[in-house]
């Protein structure tokens, strides 16, 4: 089974901006994300992949402009029309600053668009791949750490920052067992999200730029 994993777009960037691309009239930052996103499209065309996953991030905050939105949009439906379903993940700059607004990602559920699946929840998601052959996806958006914090009960008042964090990090652990005990074993399954490793090292080779 072959399988893309990206993440991270933020689409409408424009640091290192050296202004307007003239043939598209898009900052030519955002001309250079979308390129990179062609090739990727491209290469799962080429591969004949089966599944495509987006672990989120899809636009630089939460606001993207109609022309963002159309040109990601575009770039999904080249994937989708050649039967190759996409999983896309809710991210932190994907999610609305207020509790009940909608996701940046959420048009496309209310559209209703074969083979183009949100993953808005921490659970355990079926889909039919390329090929036919179905797969599990146990999916995690980013969680606010409000949302979890409001799900522990008799907080005390006088309670560390490194108690409360580890209540946390146990409440995660219970949602998570909670859907992994629901794993068709039959059935391949991955976990994907978009979330933050602690201690993570990287190779040597390998550079980072935070905050981007």
């Amino acid at each position: 089974m072959k399988i893309i994993h990206f993440s991270d777009l933020h689409i409408g960037y424009t640091r290192y901006s050296k202004g307007i691309d003239l043939e598209t009239g898009l900052d030519n930052r955002i001309v250079d994300f979308l390129n990179t996103f062609d090739e990727l499209v491209n290469y799962a065309l080429q591969e004949n992949v089966d599944l495509v996953i987006f672990a989120g991030d899809a636009y630089k905050d939460r606001n993207p402009s109609q022309t963002q939105q159309k040109e990601f949009a575009k770039r999904l439906l080249k994937l989708t029309k050649a039967n190759i379903p996409v999983a896309l993940i809710v991210g932190n700059h994907d999610m609305p600053g207020n509790k009940g607004r909608a996701t940046a990602l959420d048009i496309f559920p209310t559209m209703n668009l074969d083979n183009i699946t949100v993953i808005d929840k921490l659970q355990l998601y079926e889909l039919n791949t390329k090929s036919g052959n179905p797969i599990q996806i146990l999916g995690m958006p980013w969680i606010r750490k409000g949302s979890l914090i409001s799900r522990l009960s008799n907080i005390k008042k006088d309670i560390t920052i490194e108690d409360l964090n580890k209540q946390i990090i146990q409440t995660l652990d219970n949602s998570l067992e909670k859907e992994l005990s629901k794993v068709n074993k039959s059935i391949a399954c991955i976990f994907s999200g978009h979330l933050t490793v602690m201690e993570a090292k990287t190779s040597t080779e390998t550079l980072m730029s935070i905050g981007a």
